[in-house]
């Protein structure tokens, strides 16, 4: 038997179309994950590649917040650009929740020169 994709899933339970028709509040912290990982293995999905990162950090999104990106890739299938690729999205959002409204970064003045 082949190994199924998300393609193969119901439009409907695919994690990017998902968010698109229901919006961001509605998915799990795994098909938010699964988003970011993109593509699976041979064996896994993006989605297995996630609930496996999950189940690392006993399912809870601070401890992962809190883990290094060389800590991903001891997930079998997360390699190095994913787990950057997963690192920068929580520093993204970890400045989000330190931030002020409205406050500018001196990255953000940078873009206003180019």
């Amino acid at each position: 038997m082949s190994h199924q994709t998300i393609k193969d899933w119901n439009h409907e339970d695919r994690p990017r179309e998902k968010m698109m028709t229901k919006g961001r509040k509605i998915m799990t912290d795994a098909e938010l994950l699964a988003i970011l990982i993109t593509t699976g293995n041979k064996k896994e999905t993006a989605m297995d590649l996630a609930r496996k990162l999950l189940a690392r950090f006993n399912n809870d999104i601070h401890t992962l917040f809190k883990a290094d990106w060389k800590e991903f890739t001891a997930v079998s299938g997360i390699g190095q650009a994913k787990a950057i690729t997963i690192a920068a999205a929580l520093e993204l959002g970890r400045r989000k929740s330190s931030a002020t409204p409205n406050s500018k970064t001196k990255n953000s003045l940078l873009w206003r020169r180019i």
